[in-house]
């Protein structure tokens, strides 16, 4: 992915346990023996380790769960929350997990995934606990139809007395759960603790202790109804008596009262019965709690609280960021907030919060937007209540209507970085939405609905794709695809615009043929409906061809890119935007190719239009600069790139800020220049500082902050610490196998560089195996004539070379140079280095006339072609020296050696590793033979 042109580079849902819900103020109550024995699990060997929490809704399940979590946590135990509240959230989560444990996304494909998942829990080293929250339904726990007592799913028996699996679920029946669970019913609070309860957050200012028993009871001892009965009273006696409503209960007396008016002496059990409270019981207790909250407020002047409450119950049971998704204008319009304003809207929130019916944060640590949470009972309460008056629809497409408004505010392509934290909140309500209204459980909504659900979760993978979460894209891209394609005509533009992503996640995922095969099949059908001038077919023949040069096929990719140039800049203009980018992106094709100087001329010309039409500061200006430092690197002119980066990077930080994504990618390639230099240790601390930020922003698993820890690995490896280099690339290649794929691009990539500190270490062999290995696969993923495969070919010779095999390397670099010369011409850089291998290898065998023509044929090109001060025409010229030491011309042997310290010293500085094996080579051939 291009930062510099698309802006683009945690997940949207964690796996961490949610501490920050735990409150200090309110101690769990009753529950303390119990959460001390679950904490002592791991002591007995014994015991089953798969606990199930099992009671009614609100009897504090999560609670129990999150302070055993709390006190795993403190205790060093890793430590997993996995929400099974739905099936598709048990997926992601579990999905998750996996990916935690080094199961990759090509193995998550497989049936057997969780057999995988067991073993590697079962192999983890340190203690574990899972916590499966919210699993009320355990067709969730499924697999493939097996029911979850076989053991054979996703949650089995826990194989280690190092890990613990602690389920919380509505379900208490034993038989169906299974034998190798312990179940812990969690009933009502005793008298004692329900008081405490109340008296934790209304005090003694709504009564005395008596009357809050007597309320407690009156409440069945239910935790959630407890803590709702007293936020109520808590909040009524916040205010002075003098200015409540007439209406207000300020008591524990008023309030059982009320509860008896409505009716709840025919429905719940009488003060000190034996008799439980049944689920329905309690869901009635809950409903009549939230409803005297919702009353008192109403009173209060917040008359909107009540539909406000329904409103949030649609969306997901994740955290919902208010001020993106609570648009004023656009509830305005609908009839159940007909007229509605900002100021009453925040009415209403503030009310729901003081009553304890909602949670408000402010804004987070990492600069997330503030935020609200609903209570996973009152929520169902809410919706169930909307469903039986008949208004589920209506608040549903609200809820699609305002989460729309909220991605379209942010831009559904989601390419502004700065955005990203506010999309990762919205995120989930984009998913849960399209599943609301069109999975298999969806409820009842107009095909206008559908396609605004499908409209803000097609903005969603947008963001999964930029922030590289290409598996969570794909997903949800392909279900917004079958939404759109139940509705709309095959050729609609909306259609296609999810085609087009899903070519673009392919490519990004390792599957180039069928990323090239999508965009051209997308193409055909623009060219047929909308004509081949139109500006989306002409936008997607430029991804087309794109894809085409990544693909290794740069020729084919440059005469396609003219073409289009020629056509946009006879419609737009030379100096429209479209035209600037596609002449970039030429350039880039140019530098590919291996003709530097044309690419230079392209980006400085592309350079001067912009800095006269959009100014030195403008992200675009700023991006060209960042390019032609990059071909000046490769150039070989490293200090102009050095002062290149530097200007670039002083810019983007006081104008788009130390952890924009294009500001981190020139701090990368700074450092890469630092290392081509030999400053080897700045280079190591610029990408050290890099990988921190990159982690930041993108997330561990992120391809940039994987290829920047790869970059890392390089500088180690530069400053001879071959154990740190080596274990950064292995940590890379894990990560990268695990979430890209064995076969993706990337990974072979950093096997290669990998195979590379084993030749160092002179591990020939297993360095041998490596290469030919990632030579198979690369061949097998990309075709026999990419770039990738002639690189890993050309180091393949070289380690036979090294073991002594010269034949078999003689004729694997010509088998390489005849594909190369077809392919490249005879005039690339890569082809020119081939050559220079041969020539080495002919001076090894003795064949110096053959080894010194062909070192002077490179010589010749190089200079023509790179320039005679680059870095990799000196490193011929050393050769040279080399064949003319070996043919007894000492003196012009160490002419040639002068020459080129002289230059290096200039280029590469006095201390670089190559300057001094160069003097090193000139101090022994200037010493006199020994007798």
């Amino acid at each position: 992915m291009d930062h510099r042109r698309d802006g683009s580079a945690e997940q949207p849902m964690s796996i961490a346990p949610p501490l920050g819900l735990r409150d200090d103020r309110f101690p769990l109550r009753g529950r303390e023996a119990l959460v001390g024995e679950l904490a002592e699990v791991w002591d007995e060997r014994e015991v089953s380790h798969a606990r199930v929490l099992t009671g009614l809704g609100g009897c504090g399940k999560t609670s129990v769960a999150l302070e055993v979590a709390w006190r795993a946590v403190s205790q060093g135990v890793e430590t997993w929350w996995i929400s099974a509240s739905s099936a598709a959230r048990f997926q992601d989560g579990v999905h998750r997990l996996c990916r935690r444990l080094g199961i990759t996304a090509a193995e998550l494909g497989e049936g057997d995934a969780p057999d995988l998942l067991w073993q590697r829990l079962g192999r983890f080293d340190r203690r574990w606990l899972l916590v499966v929250d919210n699993a009320d339904d355990l067709a969730v726990l499924d697999v493939q139809g097996r029911s979850p007592k076989a053991g054979t799913g996703w949650i089995r028996p826990v194989p280690s007395p190092l890990g613990m699996v602690l389920a919380t679920s509505r379900d208490g029946d034993m038989d169906r759960w299974g034998p190798w669970w312990v179940g812990h019913p969690l009933n009502v609070l005793p008298d004692e603790d329900a008081v405490t309860v109340l008296l934790d957050r209304a005090g003694e200012s709504a009564g005395a202790r008596a009357e809050a028993l007597a309320l407690a009871r009156r409440l069945g001892g239910l935790p959630l109804a407890l803590r709702l009965a007293g936020g109520y009273l808590a909040h009524t006696n916040a205010r002075p008596v003098e200015f409540a409503g007439e209406d207000d209960i300020r008591s524990y007396t008023g309030y059982r009262d009320a509860l008896d008016r409505g009716r709840l002496t025919d429905l719940l059990p009488a003060s000190g019965a034996d008799t439980a409270l049944t689920e329905d019981q309690a869901r009635v207790l809950i409903d009549r709690t939230w409803e005297l909250s919702v009353d008192l407020i109403e009173r209060q002047g917040a008359t909107r609280a009540r539909p406000l409450l329904r409103l949030l119950s649609f969306l997901a049971d994740a955290p919902v960021p208010y001020r993106t998704v609570l648009d004023a204008e656009r509830m305005s319009g609908s009839a159940l907030f007909g007229g509605i304003g900002g100021q009453e809207i925040w009415t209403a929130l503030q009310a729901l919060s003081s009553v304890g019916l909602i949670e408000m944060d402010g804004p987070g640590k990492d600069g997330s937007a503030e935020q609200l949470r609903l209570h996973l009972v009152v929520r169902d309460a809410n919706r169930t209540v909307a469903e039986t008056e008949g208004q589920s629809a209506d608040y549903l497409e609200a809820a699609v209507t305002l989460v729309k408004n909220a991605a379209k505010k942010l831009g559904f392509n989601a390419l502004d970085p700065s955005d990203w934290l506010h999309w990762r909140l919205l995120a989930p309500h984009c998913v849960h939405l399209l599943e609301s209204v069109s999975g298999p459980r969806s409820a009842q909504a107009t095909d206008s609905v559908l396609l605004d659900a499908a409209q803000a979760a097609h903005g969603c993978a947008n963001y999964f794709w930029n922030r590289g979460l290409f598996q969570q894209a794909e997903e949800l891209c392909r279900n917004v695809l079958a939404v759109r394609r139940r509705l709309l005509d095959p050729d609609h533009r909306s259609l296609l615009a999810s085609r087009h992503l899903l070519a673009h996640i392919a490519g990004d995922r390792g599957r180039l043929a069928e990323s090239e095969a999508e965009h051209r099949a997308v193409l055909d059908v623009e060219i047929r409906k909308l004509g081949a001038d139109h500006e989306d077919a002409r936008a997607t023949r430029l991804c087309l061809t794109e894809q085409v040069g990544s693909n290794g096929r740069n020729a084919e990719a440059e005469a396609e890119m003219r073409e289009l140039l020629r056509l946009e800049a006879d419609a737009r203009g030379a100096e429209d935007p479209l035209v600037l980018a596609i002449r970039h992106k030429l350039a880039h094709v140019e530098e590919r190719l291996g003709r530097l100087a044309e690419a230079e001329e392209g980006h400085r010309a592309v350079l001067e239009v912009e800095r006269r039409t959009l100014g030195d500061e403008h992200r675009e200006t700023l991006a060209t600069r960042y390019c032609l430092a990059g071909l000046l690197r490769t150039r070989g002119r490293y200090a102009e790139a050095e002062d290149e980066y530097r200007s670039v990077l002083e810019m983007e930080e006081r104008v788009l800020g130390e952890l924009h994504p294009n500001t981190l990618a020139t701090r990368h390639y700074l450092a890469t220049v630092l290392n081509l230099r030999g400053r080897t240790r700045e280079a190591e601390a610029e990408y050290a500082t890099v990988v921190a930020a990159r982690r930041r922003l993108l997330g561990d698993e992120h391809r940039e902050t994987l290829r920047t820890r790869h970059q890392l690995g390089h500088a180690l490896h530069q400053q001879g610490k071959l154990a740190e280099a080596e274990a950064e690339h292995r940590a890379v290649i894990e990560v990268q196998a695990r979430v890209f794929g064995h076969d993706h691009p990337e990974t072979l990539q950093t096997r290669h560089c990998l195979a590379g500190l084993l030749r160092e270490r002179s591990e020939f062999a297993e360095a041998e195996r490596e290469y030919r290995d990632i030579l198979e696969r690369c061949r097998r993923a990309l075709g026999d004539r990419h770039p990738n495969v002639f690189s890993t070919w050309h180091q393949l010779g070289h380690v036979l070379a090294e073991q002594g095999e010269h034949a078999e390397a003689m004729a694997e670099h010509r088998a390489l140079l005849a594909a190369e010369t077809e392919l490249r011409g005879e005039r690339h850089p890569d082809t020119l280095g081939t050559r220079h291998c041969i020539a080495a290898l002919q001076r090894t065998l003795g064949e110096l006339e053959a080894a010194e023509n062909e070192a002077r044929a490179v010589i010749g090109l190089c200079a023509d072609v790179l320039g005679a001060q680059h870095p990799i025409t000196l490193t011929a010229r050393t050769l040279l020296a080399g064949v003319l030491h070996d043919r007894g011309l000492r003196d012009e042997s160490e002419a040639e050696l002068r020459a080129v310290l002289e230059a290096q010293e200039r280029i590469l500085g006095p201390e670089h590793a190559t300057t001094r094996r160069t003097r090193e080579s000139l101090q022994r051939l200037s010493e006199p033979d020994q007798p």
